[in-house]
């Protein structure tokens, strides 16, 4: 099969070269330095990339980097009957528009951690003196520049706002911090089929593991049986149907469930996590969710049993799997991840 990756990010790259190992695929990327073919037309140029497609018969594209979502490719590549995995512009908002997010599960009864938004730099400061600390800030859109940011004090919280609005963007979000054990599900959908494609569990955007069993089974059915199925129904209720990979967020904190964010695909720490883990062929799943085949092809993803970790670090993200947790860490301990900040993230994760 013929595929695109469209993205540069790391999730982008590991995908690209995972793809290129099954030598009945032709993989194109926008990267030079993977084992894809190298695409070299910028990222914004979606008539370019789509001309670059059916020239080069692409049986599958999938958009991978979190900035390309609001930009038509759906739209663009579907007009041409060209197969894509990716959301269309309208029901990829609540993950590409933070405060879209925010407000749809507000509006579903989802419970979400409080938050407010501010278009204007003065009134988002003078919110600083009623806010509690930690408060979470983030930019409206997803960038590769500015992401979450946990600011611990009202000056650290001041700077950040003057940083994100002095950097052009237009809307940020404050969000309460909740202390809690950070449980992130990536689903496939096709707009009525939903499989379960990956759990984590992540420490501060720093750590992230598919060993779940820190999170109580009973919270993990509520989230897939009850609260997915209501984020889907209503989404199609707004006429904003779902198609491609969802990722959703949530903070478990004394047994409640607090909605934090959604992700239009897998974000750069848990790609190997998923690669790491997942047994099917990533290939597979994602064209026959793309065309609306997957119920008729696949019952559930198998995975392989392994337990995976993986961690930032000074040049980009390390990830190790094993047959156990125990080895696991211990063989991303190897590869460079400080002991101290695995053993924090696991206190958290257990208490």
């Amino acid at each position: 099969m013929q595929i695109l990756i469209i993205g540069k990010s790391h999730a982008a790259k590991k995908l690209s070269n995972l793809l290129a190992e099954n030598k009945e695929n032709i993989v194109f990327g926008f990267s030079n330095d993977t084992n894809a073919n190298f695409v070299n037309i910028n990222l914004n140029n979606i008539e370019e990339i789509k001309e670059f497609a059916l020239a080069n018969e692409i049986g599958l594209s999938i958009v991978v980097d979190y900035s390309c979502f609001d930009r038509g490719f759906y739209e663009s590549f579907s007009e041409s009957n060209l197969n894509i995995l990716c959301p269309d512009i309208n029901s990829a908002k609540i993950c590409t528009n933070k405060s879209t997010g925010k407000k749809f599960a507000y509006k579903n009864k989802i419970q979400t951690n409080k938050f407010a938004i501010f278009e204007k730099m003065q009134q988002a400061i003078e919110y600083l003196n009623t806010t509690n600390y930690p408060v979470i800030i983030k930019p409206d859109k997803e960038n590769e520049n500015h992401g979450a940011f946990i600011a611990e004090t009202y000056s650290k919280a001041k700077k950040q706002i003057e940083t994100l609005f002095q950097t052009g963007n237009k809307k940020i979000i404050f969000e309460d911090f909740i202390f809690g054990k950070e449980y992130n599900i990536y689903v496939l959908t096709d707009g009525i089929n939903v499989l379960n494609l990956l759990e984590t569990v992540s420490y501060f955007d720093d750590i992230s593991t598919n060993n779940v069993s820190f999170i109580k089974e009973e919270i993990k059915l509520k989230i897939k049986n009850e609260i997915i199925p209501n984020i889907l129904n209503a989404l199609m209720e707004e006429g904003a149907e779902y198609q491609g990979i969802l990722g959703i967020s949530f903070v478990i904190y004394k047994d409640e469930i607090y909605l934090v964010d959604f992700k239009p695909f897998i974000d750069n720490l848990d790609i190997e996590n998923a690669i790491n883990t997942v047994e099917d062929k990533f290939e597979k799943i994602f064209f026959d969710c793309a065309t609306g085949a997957l119920a008729d092809n696949f019952k559930k993803i198998k995975s392989n049993d392994l337990y995976s970790i993986s961690a930032r670090e000074k040049d980009g993200i390390i990830s190790t799997s094993a047959k156990t947790f125990n080895k696991a860490v211990d063989l991303l301990i190897i590869e460079g991840k400080e002991e101290k900040e695995i053993a924090e993230a696991r206190k958290i994760w257990a208490n």
